[in-house]
Parts: C-alpha cells; structure tokens; sequence
C-alpha cells in the first residue's frame, strides 16, 4: 500500500495546460473550507494511494457537516488523472455519516468532493479504501470533534436505598448523540416525590465540573420515591429516576454521664435495634465513632461479628475536651443507621499556663490587658484552678507590672491584668502560676518625641575648641522618635558660642543628628535645643565646665635693688583652671623669674644698675599661658642699695597739712614735700616706693611725681 498523508487545504488546478503530456483542468470544489493554491502534478504512474485536502480548521462539532476533497496520488504524490476505481469510506466514529461508495471518473482528474459528518466526540479519523484494491488507501487523521449543544440532561441514581443514607445522585449535560458537553454552563434544581428528602442545593455548572456532577440526596421515606432534575432557565432541559427506598435500623451507644479529660480504658456498649427497640440480632454492618471533640482518640470502625448478637462492647474512645460532648456511631455503608449520646467531660490536672492578650506590637506606654489560664494537657481552662501566687516579670526595665495575685473561684480559671511597657524593642513579658510558667514577645514602638536629649559635649573642655553634641528626639519615656521630623533652634548660656543653625530633621537622621558646637567663655555653661513650633519639645546639656587662659594679672609693681627688681602682682582671674605659674618679664633685656607659689612677688636679677626697668606679669594655668599685665612704673636699680620693707605710713596729706602742704592742688602749679627722713624713710634713702591718691578732683588732669 503507498503512503499517504492529510494535507490541509485542498489543490485548485488553474487553467487548461499541458504538463508532461497530460492534461490538467480547472476543478472549483465548493464546501465548507476555504481553498489553497497547489501545484499541478502529473501522473507518473498508477494509483499507490488517496490524498485529502481538508479545510484550514481541524476541529469540528459533532453533527454538523464538513468536508474534503480526496485525491488518487501514485507513489511520488502525483495526481492520477485517469483514476476511476470505486472507494468505499469508514471511519473512527460508529456514529458518523459517511459517503456513499463513489467510482471515479476520468472527468474527476483524480479529485473528488466528498461530505460527511462526525457525531461522537473525541480525535477521530476517517478512511477511504480502493473497491478494488484494498492496499490503496488514505486516511485523514487530527481531527477532534466538539460535542454538540445541550440536548438532555442524564440522571442517575442508586435501584435502592435506607432511608436516611446519603444517595449519590450524578447528572451529566449530554448533547444528541449522548455526547457528554464540558462546557455546559447551567443551572440545575432538584424535586421529589419524597417530601422529607434532603435534595442538593440548586448547582451552577462550573467549568471545573466538565459537564457532570455528583451530588448528594437523602431520602427519608420508605417506597418508591424519584427524583428530577431541571434546568433552571431551559426546562425542557430534565430527567426524573426511580428509587426504592427501604427502611433503617438504628444504632444506641451508653456513655458515661460524667468522664474527665484523658480518662482512658473504659468501654462503651453499642447495639443495634429495629423500630420496635428489639436488638437486631443479625446485624453485621461496620461502624464508625464519629464525636463533638476534635481531639478525641476514636476507635477503629468494628464490624458486628455473628456472636455479637448486635450488642458490643467497644473501648478505645478517649475525650479530651472539656465541656458537654457528643459521641456517635455511623454504620459505615448506609449513614441512616446510626445512634449518639452525649456526656460532660471535665478538664484533668493543670499542665500549663497559657498567656494571652500580648499583641505582636505596641506603643510605648500603653495599657495592655494580659490574661492567665491554667490549664490541662489538652487545652481546657482549669475553671476551678486555687494554685500557687500569679506573678509577673518582664525584660522591659521601666515595665508596670501587676502585684502579686492569688486565684479565687469567681475567676472560673481565668484573670485580666493590666500591664504597661515602655521601653522600645524586643520585650517579653513572663508570667508563673505556683509551678507553671509562661512567656509572651512584643515589640515596643516609640511614642511622639516629647522632649528632646541633648547631650555629648565633654566637661571640661577648652574655650575656643569644637566639639560634637547629639540631639535626640525622644517620647516621655526616653526611646528615640525615628520619625521626628521637627526644626529645632539652640540657644546657650555662653553668649559668645558658636551655634548650629536652625535644623530640621529628615527621614535619614532617624529621630538623631549630631552638631558642632565651639564654647568660648569660661565657666559653667550650658546648650538648649528647642523645637521651633512646639516649644515644649527641647532639651539642654548643662554643668559644661568651660576652661581658658588665665586673664592678665593687675597691680604691678616694682621695687629697685642693686642689678635687682623686686615685682608684685594681683591675681588674675583663673578662668576655670588653677593657675599654676606666673613669668615676670623686663623691658628691656627680657630678664624673667618665675613664680610657682607664696605671695605673689618674684625678684628678677641680672638687671643693669642706673637703667630704667618696666615689667610685665603672665599667669600660667592647664589651659595655657594667660596675656601679658600692663607694665609696671619704671624702676632703676642703682649699685649698693638695698630694698628695705616699710610699714605703709602716711607722710603726705594736703587736706590737714600732714607733710607740709595745705589745700587743694592748682593746674600747671609744681608743689614740693620731703620724703626722706619722715615717715621711716631713711634719710639716706635713694628711692621710694609709695600710693598717691587723688580725692575730690573738680577736673580731667594728672599728677607728675618726680
């Protein structure tokens, strides 16, 4: 048999030609498909086997017609002209309606049209077989067929039932040639001659439903009862079976009145009785321990044994759960023979305390109510729980904590306390119950900043050198406000300093910024930052000891001596550091001494007798060295004097005419008085060391002294 093969679109021989001695002509096909060009063939030998061309789209719908045009190729797939054997069609599809055998003829140039129709759904084929040689064949292949629309709907439900067993009722949306439709979208309803059935809830087809559903329905009156299903919006859309329903034994199961949780090894009877309340002798179904508590331990389903006379007694059921509890038993193949009764389970001995109320995150300060339960091993509340003291710690150091709680009955195992956390993080919050313990996590968030943290500045520190101080935007309970986005203005104490302009914080500083700032006057000072429009928001680093250079000492004074000078100073102010050195300084020459302690004088030597000295005076501290003082009056050393300490005397007063002169004093007018020889003075002396002091002056002026 040659090969063949499905070619889609179908050949359209043009014109009148001659190729290779054969004669090609125009044939039009008319049909479902559109046409494609192919090439005009010549017949190179004798038919090997049948070509379709089918239309561009493979995919049909089950009885609706299509078409093909079949070609007699030879075995290098070119047309056979003068092809006028009979073919016969089959096909994949039992139901399709194929065409009738068919011979060619000479005016069909090897094409012919053919039609026919697919009616099951799925991949099908359809094949075209030579009369005569039954090697020629060809069969067209990829084709899938779609249902058709919905025709019906199919029901099926079981012969026979108990009453109040579930049923499985199944509905399939077909189309005419029973087909089943995937795509049915509808809406179904269901009715029953039995009035106290339970029927599925009216069902919208989803296309998860693939056109068939299985539902449930329980009927619950004994006889031949049916049940119909309707398309909600087409209703002649429906179909309506039979069943034969038959009445059901039922089940009792003896519980306990009273069990405590976990209570094991006990045994529950469990018989089978007939609606007289006769046990059922002959019962041999299996059932199965359905209960009210989720953490039961069950037994496994049991069978009725012959010698059970359908009364059993079967252990292995466990409560766990406090409270009133159903237990029920379900004959495992037909749900309407069952039974149940119901007991109170009591919580066991505490196990455990649970904590309660801690959410994942808070706010800094806030209340927070805490619950304490004690209880069992399997989670019920220990109502009547009396234990040991309830008390509460909290890695949270500013945490406002319960006091110590002694449970009391009213509480029904169960206490409400409130408890504050405020410092931001990671906190736990722990909780012991006599014996038993538990523990809680939450974040604490900061609260808004209420006041700000200014802090960072050494002390003490120089005057005049920079340092770094850090601004912290803080709640009422000292955590960082990340989101302070506030303007904050500085002030000091030092009116001198040298202060940051006004800030406003971003997103990046995260609630903390950090500043330079550069104090100048010595003492104690302090820096402020206040937020610009709420005031209230600020803060200050105080008691910054600021240290400087020591001030330039006053009063100087010098007393000449043989190639010497006595000098004498007041201190200085010491500016925050002890001074710890004073250099005396002449002029000229620069001859120094140094002073490091006792009164405050200092004798420079190595002076030049007979030429005028000034001197001046620094003060020395841990800061540095201070300015210079003021000269002093100019002194002369002379050769073989000698300095000699006087009590101060008075020996000149003009207003009582104590050294000779009366009255006051008249410009541009000199005025003479003794020294020597009064008032101590020797009078042999060759200088004097003395005050002059000027009262009730009525003029600007000066007094020369020489």
């Amino acid at each position: 048999m040659g090969a063949s093969k499905t070619r889609w679109g179908r050949p359209a021989r043009a014109g009148a030609a001659s190729i290779g001695g054969i004669l090609a002509a125009a044939v039009l096909v008319a049909g479902l498909f559109t046409a494609t060009p192919a090439p005009v063939r010549a017949e190179t030998g004798g038919a090997t086997h049948f070509d379709f061309f089918y239309g561009a789209d493979p995919c049909v719908t089950a009885g609706t017609p299509c078409s093909s045009v079949v070609e007699a190729e030879d075995a290098q797939d070119g047309a056979c002209y003068f092809f006028s054997d009979g073919v016969h069609f089959t096909s994949s599809d039992p139901l399709a309606i194929l065409p009738a055998d068919y011979v060619y003829t000479w005016g069909d140039l090897a094409l012919h049209h053919f039609s026919f129709i697919f009616r099951t759904a799925g991949p099908q084929t359809i094949t075209v077989t030579d009369v005569s040689v039954p090697s020629i064949t060809g069969t067209l292949t990829g084709i899938y067929v779609s249902p058709g629309q919905v025709a019906r709907l199919v029901e099926t439900v079981p012969a026979a039932t108990t009453a109040g067993a579930e049923s499985q009722v199944s509905v399939r949306a077909e189309d005419l040639w029973h087909n089943l439709v995937t795509s049915y979208a509808g809406t179904i309803g269901f009715s029953s001659t039995d009035s106290a059935a339970t029927l599925p809830a009216d069902h919208a087809f989803s296309p998860d439903d693939q056109g068939v559903v299985n539902l449930l329905a329980t009927f619950r009156t004994a006889g031949s009862r049916s049940i119909t299903v309707i398309d909600l919006a087409q209703p002649a859309l429906t179909d309506t079976r039979t069943t034969t329903v038959t009445a059901a034994p039922h089940l009792v199961i003896d519980l306990w009145p009273t069990v405590s949780a976990g209570q094991s090894g006990m045994s529950y009877e469990v018989q089978a009785v007939d609606a007289s309340g006769t046990i059922n002798t002959g019962y041999l179904g299996t059932i199965r321990f359905y209960t009210s508590d989720t953490q039961a331990d069950k037994p496994a389903d049991y069978t009725f044994q012959a010698g059970d006379h359908g009364d059993v007694f079967i252990p292995g059921l466990t409560l766990k759960t406090a409270g009133n509890q159903w237990v029920s038993v379900y004959d495992v193949s037909n749900g309407l023979i069952h039974g149940a009764d119901t007991t109170s389970v009591t919580p066991g001995p505490s196990t455990t305390v649970v904590l309660a109320g801690l959410p994942s995150g808070i706010v800094a300060g806030s209340q927070i109510s805490l619950s304490v339960t004690p209880m069992d091993s399997f989670g019920n509340v220990k109502t009547n729980y009396l234990g040991g003291d309830v008390h509460f710690t909290s890695t949270d150091p500013l945490a406002v904590l319960p006091a110590v709680y002694q449970f009391v009955p009213g509480d029904g195992g169960t206490h409400t306390f409130a408890v504050t956390l405020k410092t931001a993080g990671p906190q736990t919050v722990s909780v012991t119950a006599g014996s038993l313990s538990k523990s809680a996590s939450t974040t604490v968030y900061h609260g808004p900043a209420t006041h700000l943290i200014v802090s960072g500045l050494s002390s003490p520190r120089n005057a005049g050198v920079a340092g770094t101080l850090t601004v912290r935007a803080a709640d009422a309970y000292g955590n960082t406000d990340s989101s302070y986005h506030g303007t904050i203005h500085f002030t000091s104490s030092d009116p001198a300093a040298v202060l940051p302009a006004n800030y406003t914080f971003t997103g990046l500083d995260a609630g903390v910024h950090v500043f330079s700032v550069t104090l100048k006057t010595a003492g104690t000072r302090s820096v402020t930052a206040t937020d610009t429009v709420t005031g209230s928001i600020n803060g200050s680093q105080t008691g910054i000891v600021v240290t400087a250079v020591p001030g330039a000492p006053s009063g100087v004074s010098a007393t000449a001596g043989n190639a010497s000078a006595l000098v004498s100073w007041s201190a200085p102010a010491a500016n925050g550091s002890a001074i710890t050195g004073y250099t005396v300084t002449s002029s000229p020459g620069a001859r120094t001494c140094h002073w490091t302690s006792g009164p405050l004088s200092c004798t420079v030597t190595g002076l030049t007798n007979g030429t005028p000295y000034t001197f001046t005076v620094t003060a020395t501290n841990g800061v540095g060295t201070g300015p210079a003082s003021g000269p002093s009056a100019p002194v002369t050393p002379l050769s073989g004097a000698t300095y000699h300490a006087l009590t101060p005397t008075r020996i000149l007063d003009s207003r009582d005419g104590t050294g000779g002169l009366w009255g006051a004093f008249s410009s541009h007018v000199a005025r003479t008085f003794q020294v020597t020889g009064h008032g101590g003075v020797p009078a042999n002396a060759i200088a004097v060391t003395g005050n002059l002091t000027v009262t009730g002056q009525t003029s600007l002026g000066f007094l020369f002294i020489g």
